[in-house]
């Protein structure tokens, strides 16, 4: 009864011990704030389910109000997002330092430079 309620708020709450969760993977891509890793499930003992982990770092983003805004604004837009050919929120994770966006991963590499290669 507990693993439904945790499923029920993932699309709400933001979870504290990622590290207790997942296993960080090879970096994928670096931007100004923000790192991306592949990541697995610890729990998922095949290690078949592979994530995007989209790490912020608060202190990049807490130099202009505007980059906050922007943060907690793609959170609430990929919360809502259901649809099969856009990435999926999973969950939500905060530390004092960070804050951690469990993404779908999508193999390929970055759409920008697939978009400016064409």
């Amino acid at each position: 009864m507990i693993n439904e309620w945790i499923e029920a708020l993932k699309d709400t709450v933001i979870f504290l011990d990622l590290k207790d969760e997942f296993l960080l993977g090879p970096l994928l891509g670096r931007g100004n704030f923000a790192k991306v890793h592949s990541c697995t499930r610890k729990s998922d003992t095949e290690g078949e389910t592979k994530y995007a982990l989209k790490t912020i770092e608060k202190s990049g983003i807490k130099k202009c109000k505007r980059n906050i805004m922007s943060v907690l604004q793609e959170i609430d837009i990929l919360r809502k997002l259901k649809h099969p050919f856009i990435i999926k929120l999973h969950e939500v994770y905060e530390s004092t330092k960070y804050i951690h966006l469990v993404l779908s991963y999508l193999d390929g590499g970055e759409l920008f430079e697939r978009i400016k290669s064409k």
